[in-house]
């Protein structure tokens, strides 16, 4: 008996010999032990996942991965662009060296088959902006419990071909939420329920930190206060009475859900109402972003406290080993409050820096990467 696979991704024929696969027999699958499957530590960050770097070496299949750096049980061509920059050091990890458009994929160390895609998962269950025309997760369920219809798919709901999807097509995008015509309020799908066509997704928001001080543009969903209690949805009244709020990132207090929020531009940032009736409001405990928003970054406040060089940052209160001048434009207020974090008080033209710990050097910048 023989059996022949192809795939056909988004009206893409991929070709032999490593996209094709051809096998004789029943074949059956080998076989790995639990000390023989590692588990994943990352996810894939795009529908791609070229950035993947993970652990996983097992493929959809159960099939272990061969060793990128191994030629056996399948000859194949040098691949360079891995992310660790070398097959080596890739060992036999599900990568995506060649851009296979449903990611990650390996060798097989199954003589008769040759190669199979790998199941990485996204990283992040939630959208980047209001409308998540970006979102590539896999949730496949309306917010009132209904099963998404296949995109590909015109039964029960006959609907237009989309192509605007982050994975390039209908197929390939499956029956996950996703917002291919940049719907208001994001991701949704048609449902399987013959009598609802479609509903949106409750794809919660991404941004779980803040860039500024204030944090007014801060989206994601935290909606517990730093003591714990849990937050009042802003479209409600009770048990706290409130103005009605327009200035909210995400458009409508209904969309804000109970989210922590900033609409008052408090210089604390963002807070909430409660829902204990005797505590009105509290602050939330947003942390900031390990990035700057600019270029010479003097709103970063985030918490590296090394060089470009590896070097240990000095306290900004400490005057030893090195003395310097005190500084008090810090995002959180004092020298104190900075600890020993990369900062640009003094709006030096590259960037955040810090006064090293090594007494013979006196400062250095730090990586802070632009958000």
């Amino acid at each position: 008996m023989c059996f022949i696979f192809l795939h056909f991704i988004c009206d893409r024929k991929m070709l032999p010999f490593k996209n094709f696969l051809i096998v004789i027999g029943l074949v059956g699958l080998i076989k790995l032990n639990s000390s023989q499957v590692k588990a994943a530590s990352t996810c894939k960050k795009t529908p791609l996942g070229v950035d993947y770097h993970g652990v996983l070496s097992q493929t959809l299949s159960g099939r272990g991965c061969q060793h990128w750096a191994s030629q056996e049980p399948h000859k194949h061509k040098v691949f360079t662009n891995l992310p660790e920059g070398s097959e080596e050091a890739a060992k036999n990890y599900c990568r995506n060296p060649d851009n296979e458009p449903e990611g990650p994929w390996c060798y097989t160390t199954d003589p008769k088959v040759r190669w199979e895609y790998c199941d990485v998962k996204p990283c992040d269950e939630c959208k980047k902006t209001r409308r998540g025309t970006e979102y590539s997760g896999v949730l496949a369920q309306t917010i009132n419990g209904h099963t998404c219809q296949n995109w590909a798919s015109q039964e029960p709901h006959k609907h237009p071909k989309f192509t605007k999807l982050p994975e390039g097509c209908e197929k390939a995008a499956k029956n996950f939420c996703r917002n291919p015509n940049n719907t208001p309020n994001g991701p949704w799908c048609y449902t399987t329920d013959p009598k609802v066509r479609w509903e949106y997704c409750d794809v919660k928001p991404c941004g779980g930190c803040k860039k500024s001080t204030m944090g007014t543009e801060y989206t994601g969903a935290l909606s517990q206060t730093i003591s714990g209690l849990t937050c009042q949805s802003w479209s409600s009244q009770a048990p706290h009475k409130h103005k009605v709020f327009t200035n909210l990132p995400d458009g409508s207090q209904e969309l804000a859900k109970n989210y922590c929020r900033n609409p008052y531009k408090n210089a604390a940032g963002p807070w909430c109402y409660t829902t204990d009736p005797k505590k009105r409001w509290e602050l939330c405990d947003v942390k900031f972003c390990e990035c700057k928003t600019t270029k010479r970054g003097i709103e970063y406040g985030g918490t590296l406290s090394h060089t470009v060089n590896n070097r240990t940052c000095q306290d900004w209160t400490s005057r030893a080993p090195h003395k310097h001048p005190k500084f008090t434009k810090f995002p959180e207020g004092s020298e104190a409050a900075a600890k020993n974090y990369c900062r640009n008080p003094n709006n030096a033209p590259n960037g955040p820096f810090c006064y090293t710990t090594d007494p013979k050097v006196r400062w250095e910048y730090c990586d802070v990467k632009l958000c």
